[in-house]
């Protein structure tokens, strides 16, 4: 029969502090060896399109529009042509090779987190 404090919760609430400087050490020595690598060479990248379609809005008025509190407003005209529903693909090819599989990776939006647009060479470090 288990001793609730005794038995189960002061050995296990006493190692935690353990786990942590564990876990903190092993991110530490990955981030490490990332770091000292080469950098990755590329044999091909690009983008390319898929699915969609062209859709045509008329007739709909210019608005004019502060984005920032006390800011210049500016004009939008939300008329015009525009493609929809496709995906948009950036691929980059590693000069070697490592895994048996492809890294496949997709997200929902061309923006980070905030509204933020990161860097296309900042997004290709992160994502080897």
């Amino acid at each position: 029969m288990l001793k609730s404090k005794e038995a189960f919760g002061e050995p296990i609430m006493s190692r935690i502090p353990h786990v942590i400087v564990a876990a903190g050490l092993m991110v530490a020595a990955s981030m490490t060896t990332a770091m000292a690598a080469e950098p990755i060479a590329l044999r091909d990248m690009g983008s390319f399109h898929v699915g969609g379609r062209l859709v045509e809005i008329t007739g709909k008025p210019v608005k004019e529009i502060t984005f920032t509190p006390g800011g210049v407003p500016a004009k939008v005209d939300p008329n015009g042509t525009y493609q929809v529903e496709q995906m948009y693909v950036q691929y980059f090819l590693p000069v070697n090779e490592r895994g048996a599989y492809p890294l496949l990776m997709w997200h929902g939006s061309a923006a980070a987190p905030a509204g933020r647009n990161i860097p296309i060479s900042s997004r290709a470090n992160r994502c080897f």
